[in-house]
């Protein structure tokens, strides 16, 4: 596999994950109601 796109991948998942993680915490900021 090219390094270039292991890079990618490897990209896409860490800001897919933080995503995420942040919609989790903006949602229990939130409230339950809001979302």
């Amino acid at each position: 596999m090219p390094l270039l796109l292991y890079g990618k991948l490897v990209a896409t998942a860490v800001i897919w994950g933080g995503t995420f993680v942040a919609g989790r915490v903006l949602a229990q900021q939130m409230g339950p109601y809001s979302a």
